[in-house]
């Protein structure tokens, strides 16, 4: 097994600027991400791809290496799925080396599980009919029949899953999850035969804590989960580095 992660930082964030090196905690955001990564013994060669030389100056600052990405992969429609492609391409080019799988971090997502990323590739490492791991937190609000849509007939409330009008209690519907941000894990077959993206596959889910399951789209997300990391409601994995890792990249 040969691991290569990646983690995508592009720059020109809409919802916060400066978000993935805005500081958080008292680090940039995508420190957090890179400190995490750093415990991951199993990770061969982790690499920031970015456009954005102000990230790219922070990532080095931490020990990343870092891939300046093209314009065409910068765009605010890019598929996170290109990138990855043209990551790994370029990787296994410069090393003439392949790597097996990829694992893919989000730097929204601070507050992973300590030994998530070792468990799933342990998890890969015994699944050979699997295309990959996803992290995934139980969904607190079940859509099965909390969830509906206004397109119903004369402007009516309907449910968005029909058979959530049959359901009265909790135990009836299946649990529902959703990508908890963590990570993800890929075999690089199924990379470069999959065009579509991580969307259609034979994927497992390796079930995180929902307390720890946020990502940032807004500065309201981004400073909730600040204040719950203060507070002590939520510990980064990384917490005992924070102090020293500071001292690395003058903010």
């Amino acid at each position: 097994m040969k691991v290569l992660a990646v983690v995508p930082a592009r720059g020109g964030s809409k919802g916060i600027v400066g978000k993935n090196i805005r500081p958080f905690c008292g680090l940039p955001l995508i420190a957090h991400t890179l400190l995490y990564s750093q415990m991951c013994t199993s990770i061969d060669r982790l690499v920031v791809s970015t456009d954005d030389r102000a990230i790219a100056d922070v990532a080095r600052g931490y020990n990343a290496e870092v891939m300046m990405r093209s314009a065409h992969l910068a765009q605010d429609s890019t598929p996170v799925w290109d990138v990855i492609k043209d990551v790994l391409a370029r990787a296994e080019q410069a090393h003439f080396g392949l790597y097996t799988h990829v694992v893919l971090f989000e730097p929204t997502s601070p507050a992973r599980v300590p030994n998530g990323v070792e468990d799933g590739l342990a998890i890969m490492r015994n699944r050979s009919d699997a295309d990959g791991v996803i992290a995934v937190a139980k969904h607190s609000f079940n859509p099965y029949w909390n969830a509906f849509t206004k397109d119903g007939k004369d402007g009516f409330l309907e449910y968005l899953i029909p058979d959530g009008a049959n359901k009265y209690q909790r135990q009836q519907v299946p649990d529902v999850f959703h990508h908890s941000g963590d990570f993800y894990i890929w075999t690089t077959e199924f990379i470069r035969n999959n065009p579509k993206g991580y969307q259609a596959g034979k994927f497992i889910g390796y079930e995180t804590p929902v307390t720890q399951a946020f990502s940032f789209d807004t500065i309201e997300e981004f400073e909730w989960a600040e204040k719950l990391v203060q507070a002590g409601l939520i510990k980064l994995p990384h917490q005992d580095k924070i102090w020293d890792a500071s001292k690395a990249v003058p903010l």
